[in-house]
């Protein structure tokens, strides 16, 4: 038997023992009932209801967002040459003003800052191959949460 005292239809577990005030409460699984941190437990009507904590899921989001931000601001991509760039927005925003550079200009290539801080001449087409990966991987993050 599993004590418990019942205000404002909330249900306070306190002890395996009975205590002034407490309702005992007649059931096998009491851990059911009590343990799940997802979960507010109200009674009504001589039932338990499981209400789902609020709390918890604003803190699961804000985990999520954290994560989604990191995996946004590691992105790597490998071209078909081999060569691994920086994805994240900042680099991607990079690519982008020298690649309508290179519309203005007429350059074929650039001497760019790979992921591991060489610094290699590419050809613009590589770049663009870079920045069209950077993006699709970047949607892909975007997409799964």
């Amino acid at each position: 038997m599993i004590y418990f005292k019942i205000q404002d239809t909330l249900v306070i577990k306190a002890t395996l023992a009975e205590i002034e005030g407490f309702t005992p409460i007649d059931t096998d699984k009491p851990y059911d009932y009590f343990c799940d941190h997802l979960y507010d437990i109200y009674y009504k009507d001589g039932e338990f209801i499981k209400i789902p904590n609020e709390h918890f899921y604003v803190e699961q989001k804000l985990d999520l967002k954290a994560n989604k931000e990191s995996s946004l601001n590691s992105i790597k991509v490998t071209t078909e040459a081999g060569n691994t760039f920086d994805g994240d927005e900042k680099s991607q925003d990079r690519m982008s003003k020298i690649l309508l550079r290179s519309t203005l200009t007429d350059i074929a290539e650039i001497d760019w800052k790979l992921a591991n801080n060489n610094i290699v001449t590419i050809k613009i087409e590589e770049l663009k191959e870079a920045l069209s990966l950077a993006i699709k991987e970047m949607s892909n993050i975007i997409l799964k949460g």
